[in-house]
């Protein structure tokens, strides 16, 4: 959640959450339901920004990232939840140190990594994007 929520593509977050996770909270959608909400537009978004890279080609897997990241957001938050009752969780959570948190979100993120590529892996555009990008030989 630290990862998504404070620290990647802000701009992003903040119109997702303005315009898919707030206002199903005001309606009383449970906290889990808007963010996979704001989760599944964000892959909806993607999808439609990728597509023409893509021809097409990898439709859904977009999505399929950003609900599978909804879903261990969600775990993390009911385990936050459940661990406010348990002392012990409640302490290893809170001496947890920032690097053991950047390991812990990389191992969500790389994973799953592919299925956000995979529109651009599907026609070349990663390739394509080789071909020009400028090369540094350090000798």
């Amino acid at each position: 959640t630290d990862f998504w929520s404070r620290r990647w593509n802000m701009l992003v977050k903040g119109l997702f959450h303005r315009t898919v996770f707030t206002p199903l909270r005001n309606r009383g959608a449970p906290s889990w339901a808007s963010a996979l909400s704001a989760f599944f537009v964000s892959g909806a978004f993607h999808e439609y920004a990728f597509a023409p890279a893509s021809q097409g080609a990898a439709l859904g897997s977009l999505t399929s990232f950003f609900c599978l990241q909804a879903g261990f957001c969600t775990a993390e938050l009911m385990l936050r939840k459940a661990s406010k009752s348990l002392r012990l969780l409640r302490a290893l959570d809170d001496a947890t140190p920032d690097w053991l948190r950047v390991i812990f979100s990389t191992l969500l993120l790389v994973p799953f990594s592919p299925l956000f590529m995979a529109p651009l892996l599907a026609h070349g555009t990663i390739d394509q994007m080789r071909t020009i990008m400028l090369r540094v030989r350090l000798h």
